[in-house]
């Protein structure tokens, strides 16, 4: 009896510590039950935990650090540095002298003021003019305060003496590279300067002021020593008045049979008088003038028509487009604008002649004739200066260019 009573409380005790084991697993954490036999604990294994901690701590980048804001933020210094410094003095290795020793920049001073873009000017069918200082409006806000030249070698850096409190634009380097002409813009004139890249001494090169309203340019001869250019015409009349009352009805008159094919314009002329404007600052007198005669304006202006040393005028005052001096300066190619104007086109549209013209202004040939394009007739281009539109059936002469001894095109 005693030996199974003795039996009995083994088997109870048995199932007791079943029981406690039983409790002990079901409630143990669970990352111990997925560790191996032998194991360290969580707690005691800082090394598997080091790499988060790690990652947490990181300092944030800028860029994160602006991501985490919900508001209006600033760049970073490094970005803010690079956007707004000053681009006018950024310099583009180009324009380079003929002699291959010298790349010519202009110098900018920064942003156009608004006392420059206020300037009073005329809208005539695309051609904006300064009327005050008888040039394009481009010219008078697209310009520079000085000029300099980059050394091709060392890329040294030499500053070219120009007037003072004027503006420039129009660099040119003169065919052998000893010298740059360029347009001097003052309030109420252009005229064309010269310096000497050896002595960097300025001089000036037009008795009387440049009219650059159509032709924005210059031109050299092969030698460099005439310069052909447009200046306001001796016995100009004065600029043409608006009248303070319509002197008649305004007549639009439209054609069913021509169907303009052209898109309408933002610049277009729409009375008589902006017709009158237009002729008055297009007409202006073609000249050549010696490179080599300084003093022809040393002494200041010269008295109203008096002839002037180094300086000859070619043909009669013209509504000059363009012009393109032969090599050896015994011709010119001139194109010319031609009348009837238009109200529905602008100026660029307007029919022209392109001519050769000897030293005395006599026509020796024509090029090409270009008559007012109205939008109406087929997309075909006469005038050699502008490219063909596409797929337009092309006809006449194009790329029209000096022989390079001058004896023809």
């Amino acid at each position: 009896m005693k030996v199974w009573q003795t039996l009995a409380r083994h088997q109870m005790s048995r199932r007791a510590a079943w029981v406690v084991c039983a409790l002990l697993f079901a409630f143990a954490p669970l990352p111990l039950l997925g560790q191996a036999p032998g194991a360290r604990p969580a707690a005691q294994a800082p090394a598997a935990q080091a790499p988060a901690a790690a990652k947490e701590t990181a300092p944030l980048s800028w860029a994160d650090k602006i991501l985490q804001q919900e508001t209006y933020v600033t760049p970073p210094p490094e970005l803010a540095a690079a956007v707004t410094a000053p681009r006018q003095q950024n310099i583009t290795l180009n324009n380079e002298s003929p002699d291959k020793k010298w790349f010519l920049n202009q110098i900018g001073d920064g942003p156009v003021p608004m006392s420059t873009f206020s300037k009073p000017f005329h809208e005539l069918g695309g051609l904006f003019v300064d009327f005050k200082a008888n040039r394009a409006r481009p010219l008078t806000v697209n310009n520079s305060v000085g000029l300099q030249i980059v050394s091709a070698v060392d890329g040294t850096k030499k500053t070219l003496a120009t007037p003072p409190n004027a503006r420039v634009s129009n660099p040119t380097w003169s065919p052998n590279g000893s010298a740059v002409a360029y347009f001097v813009h003052t309030d109420d004139a252009t005229h064309i300067w010269m310096t000497d890249v050896a002595t960097n001494k300025a001089r000036q090169i037009t008795p009387r002021p440049v009219l650059a309203t159509l032709v924005t340019n210059f031109d050299f001869t092969k030698d460099g020593k005439q310069l052909a250019t447009v200046l306001i015409p001796d016995n100009r009349p004065a600029m043409p008045v608006a009248q303070t009352a319509p002197t008649g009805p305004e007549v639009k008159v439209h054609d069913a049979k021509d169907k303009n094919r052209l898109r309408t314009f933002p610049s277009l002329m729409s009375t008589p008088y902006e017709l009158q404007l237009l002729e008055w600052h297009s007409t202006g007198q073609l000249v050549s003038i010696d490179t080599q005669a300084p003093a022809a304006v040393a002494k200041g202006k010269p008295a109203k028509n008096a002839p002037v040393a180094g300086l000859r005028k070619i043909g009669q005052p013209a509504m000059i487009r363009a012009l393109d001096v032969s090599p050896d300066g015994k011709y010119i190619r001139v194109t010319r604008m031609t009348k009837p104007f238009s109200y529905i086109v602008p100026a660029s549209n307007f029919g022209s002649v392109d001519e050769i013209w000897d030293a005395d202004g006599k026509v020796m040939a024509k090029v090409s004739d270009r008559p007012l394009d109205l939008g109406t007739r087929d997309a075909t281009v006469t005038d050699p200066s502008e490219p063909p539109a596409p797929g337009a059936n092309q006809q006449g002469k194009r790329e029209v260019a000096w022989r390079d001894d001058g004896q023809g095109l």
